[in-house]
């Protein structure tokens, strides 16, 4: 008799063990501090700024800066910039000074389109057959070989085209302040648009 009620009772722990470890274990709860939303991202617009008394003021986004583009190098003293503030929204609001900044923001749009367009020559891309680039970076239009284009990873090109695009023309009071890049395949289909800054997440 007291050999069943052994058995019985180590039965009845082994059941009781088998349910517990069958049992959907439970998240551990999250502290509500913890809840907290991710802040929104900052859309890219271009170009913000505007001539004053004291030089030309021009804002560009945070994500299109590096981490210290709040400190001047000698490069960008001696391109006529006076002053950076980083502002809370992370951008950074720079003065250039009025007698130079139409020659930089020349300069800049034509170092930016020849970038673009070296893409070609560099050869980086195997399925970039030729760029077309508008003289504003408004438009950036790649020829490329379709079947390489689709099995590869070739589209970075276009998200670098066209952050080279949008930075120069975030310095240019009067640049069209968008780009929009295609691609075509070798049988005139266009694979991609995209349309810069709107489509940008930096």
């Amino acid at each position: 008799m007291k050999r069943n009620l052994c058995v019985l009772v180590v039965l009845a722990v082994l059941m009781m063990l088998c349910c517990a470890c069958s049992e959907t274990p439970t998240e551990p709860e999250v502290p509500a501090d913890d809840l907290r939303p991710l802040p929104e991202a900052i859309p890219v617009v271009v170009p913000i700024g505007e001539r004053t008394a004291d030089g030309v003021k021009v804002t560009i986004h945070g994500g299109l800066l590096g981490e210290r583009g709040e400190e001047l190098s000698e490069q960008q003293i001696a391109d006529g910039f006076i002053d950076a503030v980083r502002n809370e929204d992370d951008s950074v609001t720079y003065t250039i000074a009025t007698d130079k900044y139409d020659a930089l923001v020349a300069r800049y749009r034509a170092d930016a389109r020849a970038a673009i367009l070296y893409t070609v020559e560099d050869g980086s891309y195997y399925s970039l057959k030729s760029i077309d680039c508008a003289e504003d970076l408004s438009e950036i239009t790649f020829h490329v070989d379709g079947n390489y284009f689709r099995e590869s990873m070739d589209e970075l090109m276009v998200f670098g085209n066209g952050m080279i695009a949008i930075t120069a023309q975030a310095y240019d009071l009067d640049a069209p302040g968008t780009c929009v890049l295609r691609v075509f395949d070798e049988n005139g289909e266009q694979i991609v648009e995209r349309i810069y800054p709107d489509e940008l997440v930096v």
